[in-house]
């Protein structure tokens, strides 16, 4: 292969596993890799990941996918997608201070119900773009802080994926205005 080949990187850490692909600057896939991870189902409605896996299987895929690259160097972009609404409560040094609670968690009823009554259904969607419903970022930090003070007091961030696995790419946080939206603790009129 030319060394003037440029490559594109794509990561999806989806709901069940994570996949990555990288395409030559032509756009053709030269590789790609999916490695899965556990959910915990362990009591009925709840749903819940380790958010460390969402990583460990992130520069699993992308090394497998580097493996046929003539030269990672020439990598030129990345592009990573996430599942949206789910959450981790981190520590000031951003380790994770329980598993993540998914999106697809029905155990807030009881939290959107408060939620509602104190602030109006419409509410959160004027602010953040996103209906109030059982398995949101809101609602999982409300049931945090109701059902487990103890992890509620020395958490530091509620991270969701796209800003845990930015965090862990580059050392900061950061997210674009979409997943600020979903994560429904940003006001995406205003910023």
């Amino acid at each position: 292969m030319s060394e003037n080949k440029k490559y594109v990187l794509g990561i999806d850490v989806g709901t069940t596993c994570t996949k990555s692909i990288l395409f030559d600057n032509t756009g053709k896939i030269i590789s790609s890799s999916m490695m899965p991870y556990n959910t915990y189902n362990d009591i009925p409605l709840q749903m819940e990941q380790d958010a460390d896996d969402w990583y460990k299987t992130l520069k699993s895929t992308v090394c497998d996918c580097l493996k046929s690259c003539d030269n990672p160097e020439n990598v030129v972009a990345m592009c990573v997608s996430t599942q949206g609404g789910t959450v981790v409560p981190v520590d000031s040094s951003f380790n994770p201070l329980r598993r993540a609670i998914v999106w697809s968690d029905d155990r807030c009823e009881k939290e959107r119900d408060e939620f509602i009554a104190e602030f109006g259904e419409p509410y959160l969607y004027e602010v953040s773009g996103w209906f109030i419903c059982m398995g949101m970022p809101v609602l999982e930090a409300m049931w945090i802080k109701k059902n487990e003070p103890e992890i509620f007091s020395k958490t530091r961030y509620f991270l969701t994926v796209p800003t845990y696995v930015s965090y862990k790419l580059t050392g900061k946080i950061k997210v674009d205005v979409s997943n600020a939206g979903i994560d429904q603790f940003f006001d995406v009129r205003n910023l």
